[in-house]
């Protein structure tokens, strides 16, 4: 599964914080969840008139966006692709927003609605993100 994720940095890593909102993304990394591996792409490439198409996201094999804040025009054009958006609540770091995903700890976003995957409660995703994270070590 490939996951596009907004990036705060012109040269991310999986360090780097995601940032907010997703069109306004100095540029995306796209993650690999099959050998967690990623390559990174300036916001410039899929920038028309500031909002993302879901048809240039499917021809990179991208089939999930995890971001904090999409704008309507963003989220049609995504969705109309067959992508699913889920919504970071603030993650550290790339690491940890697809550790979240990872775990079904993000919530899909659904007409302005957080609908939970797995229905589990903050406390819940923070152990199990814990966990991971130690388990990583």
């Amino acid at each position: 599964m490939k996951v596009l994720i907004p990036t705060t940095e012109k040269k991310p890593d999986m360090n780097t914080r995601p940032a907010r909102i997703l069109g306004s993304a100095k540029s995306y990394i796209i993650f690999d969840t099959d050998d967690n591996s990623f390559t990174s792409i300036e916001n410039h490439l899929f920038d028309k008139h500031n909002h993302i198409e879901g048809d240039e996201l499917k021809t990179l094999g991208v089939n999930n966006v995890v971001t904090e804040v999409v704008c309507e025009t963003c989220y049609n054009n995504i969705k109309s692709a067959g992508i699913d958006i889920w919504e970071d609540d603030k993650s550290a770091s790339i690491r940890e927003t697809t550790q979240k995903l990872s775990i079904g700890g993000l919530f899909l976003k659904n007409a302005g609605e957080h609908i939970s995957m797995h229905k589990m409660d903050k406390a819940t995703v923070e152990k199990r993100l814990l966990k991971h994270v130690v388990q990583e070590e």
